[in-house]
């Protein structure tokens, strides 16, 4: 698989996709998008700014982390896994990518929705540690 650092801010709050209990054990994804800032200076001085935008996943622990404590305008940073998949659209054929979460990095600079210090979070592991199927 291939894997991307990431660093932003979040441009809206985290959206919940889908939510299950299995086992007496709730199983999360959220979905959320980062905004990474980019600024130099081109050979005749002039300051040149560009801005990406980043569509991310993130599973499991990650997942209600993300979902309890982040927010629009949050700082996040991370490893995520790059996914490509084709399908034909009116005989063209179309590449989309995938970011699944794979670590999170979330410092203690980011407040709740009740204007609390978040706590800061670290993980390690595979898609937030899900073993099953991801349903998507």
């Amino acid at each position: 698989m291939l894997k991307a650092v990431f660093s932003g801010y979040m441009t809206r709050d985290p959206e919940i996709v889908h939510r299950e209990i299995r086992n007496g054990k709730e199983r999360l994804i959220v979905r959320f998008a980062i905004a990474h800032n980019k600024h130099w200076y081109d050979q005749d001085g002039k300051l040149k700014k560009k801005t990406t935008y980043l569509e991310l996943s993130a599973f499991g622990s990650d997942a209600k982390y993300v979902s309890d404590y982040l927010r629009e305008g949050s700082y996040i940073a991370g490893l995520a896994g790059i996914e490509n998949s084709k399908y034909e659209k009116q005989g063209v054929t179309v590449n989309t990518y995938a970011f699944p979460v794979l670590e999170i990095e979330a410092p203690k600079l980011n407040r709740d929705s009740n204007g609390s210090d978040a706590p800061p979070h670290t993980s390690r592991g595979s898609v937030g540690g899900i073993d099953d199927e991801i349903p998507f």
